[in-house]
């Protein structure tokens, strides 16, 4: 038999939900003090942790309860920034500057260039508007590459049907 409160399977001569203490619908009742009390789980811990070593370096759990957060030259490691790949939007510029629109893909190539040398500076925030805007104008390169295209695919069309007539 299952629960109606948590679904769990149940025994079923059981008065009570030995997991969340909810009477059994059919069973008969006695008083609410012989159930176990449900586990708190809002509570706060009252005790802090105690401080371990990991790999030979201190760590405590959470700031150690002392309302502070440790930078990373305090507790002895450090979390690595997300690090930006460079290497896609370079190539991309350059596929751009080549088959589309060389002087839009310069600038994506300036930009795409740029990424590389902020991240190794450790301007992370730099290197995201770096690459936020390499991508913009390698958008922007191969979107004014396929309408140079089709313009001249449209006037190379028009001009030859023109031409036919004068012979």
């Amino acid at each position: 038999m299952r629960c109606s409160n948590c679904y769990r399977e149940i025994p079923e001569d059981a008065l009570y939900c030995p997991y969340c203490g909810e009477a059994h619908p059919g069973a008969g009742m006695r008083p609410r003090s012989e159930v176990p009390p449900k586990p708190q789980q809002d509570e706060p811990r009252a005790e802090q942790p105690e401080a371990r070593e990991v790999h030979g370096i201190p760590y405590t759990y959470g700031n150690g309860g002392t309302g502070t957060a440790e930078g990373p030259e305090q507790n002895g490691y450090h979390v690595p920034e997300k690090k930006i790949n460079w290497v896609p939007y370079l190539v991309l510029a350059i596929i751009s500057t080549i088959c589309c629109c060389p002087p839009f893909g310069i600038v994506a190539i300036v930009y795409a260039a740029k990424i590389n040398s902020e991240v190794s500076d450790g301007y992370s925030d730099k290197a995201a508007d770096s690459a936020r805007k390499a991508k913009i104008w390698i958008i922007v390169a191969v979107a004014a590459g396929v309408v140079w295209d089709l313009l001249m695919l449209f006037f190379g069309l028009f001009s030859a049907m023109n031409g036919y007539y004068f012979y």
